[in-house]
């Protein structure tokens, strides 16, 4: 559980932009997969360091998850963004026995705030 499950992701369908550290958007990013995606955020973190005034980041407008992937009722997804994700069962399971002290969230209506450029 503790391993990120970032190959869960579908990151051809998902939405990702290059943003400053505002979270205003700069421009759109594309990624064929999670190694496409983290060679350009190590490629930023290496930027940013040396230019600490326009430090950026990649950001996430949309997720979509792969549900053919998943062979897990919960898991970790991080460094795209810090989400713990619950299948169907799981989350049935949980409402079924009055778990309390969280929200659950269909990630399909999960809606992330975009600013638009400054």
């Amino acid at each position: 559980f503790w391993e990120n499950q970032n190959n869960f992701v579908d990151f051809q369908k998902s939405e990702f932009f290059l943003g400053n550290q505002s979270g205003f958007k700069i421009s759109d990013l594309e990624f064929r997969g999670y190694d496409d995606y983290l060679s350009l955020w190590k490629e930023i973190c290496l930027t940013n360091k040396t230019d600490k005034q326009n430090e950026k980041t990649i950001r996430l407008s949309k997720l979509v998850i792969d549900k053919e992937r998943v062979n897990l009722d919960f898991f970790w997804i991080h460094h795209i963004g810090w989400y713990y994700v619950v299948n169907e069962r799981l989350k049935n399971a949980l409402e079924a026995s009055g778990c309390t002290g969280f929200d659950l969230i269909d990630i399909d209506t999960l809606k992330i705030k975009v600013h638009p450029a400054s």
